[in-house]
């Protein structure tokens, strides 16, 4: 029994980074005093004797460990179940910031539309390029902005793209709206 204790102990610690500490806590120390009782249970002598009187105590504190336990994930369970759930959420909130981060400062322009053609994103570069905040392009559709996009085929590729079909990029000339009333001429 000691033996069998033992190694649920070592196969337990080999998987503790899965379990909320305090529970890891209680498992090793239920695991710890069954072994002891058992270990004073086999100097055994007398009903009345030490090792035996020892032995109950121990196991009594064991189950009191394991009661522990239970009180514990019966009182908290959602967060021992959702332990590994918070983990990942925190590393999606660390990855969709850097992210954030890289399409802010990246050196080319990005654009990221829906279905609808809507646009989703318009990065700091786009705006440079353009003159346009993001703010006056979230939620709209390149005609709206840029009237002169249908001319270039444009929202059709990006609808052929969204169906599947292969798309290739082409430049095209365009005229963008300059910040003191002159527009700009550039290639995109």
């Amino acid at each position: 029994i000691c033996f069998a204790l033992g190694a649920a102990a070592y196969l337990l610690r080999r998987r503790r980074n899965l379990m909320d500490p305090g529970v890891y806590r209680l498992f090793l120390m239920a695991i710890g005093a069954g072994i002891l009782s058992e270990a004073a249970f086999t100097r055994y002598i007398s009903v009345f004797g030490f090792a035996n009187v020892l032995g109950h105590i121990l196991k009594v504190v064991s189950f009191g460990f394991v009661y522990l336990l239970v009180s514990e994930a019966l009182s908290r369970p959602y967060s021992l179940l959702f332990r590994d759930l918070e983990r990942e959420k925190e590393a999606l909130r660390d990855a969709v910031k850097l992210n954030g981060e890289i399409i802010r400062s990246v050196g080319e322009g990005i654009i990221v539309c829906d279905r609808d053609l809507r646009y989703r994103l318009w990065n700091p570069f786009m705006e440079n390029l353009t003159g346009v905040p993001s703010r006056d392009i979230i939620g709209r559709v390149p005609t709206d902005v840029f009237p002169h996009v249908e001319e270039t085929g444009l929202p059709g590729r990006l609808r052929g793209a969204l169906e599947g079909e292969a798309f290739s990029t082409f430049d095209f000339p365009v005229t963008l709206p300059g910040r003191a009333g002159e527009d700009r001429k550039s290639v995109v």
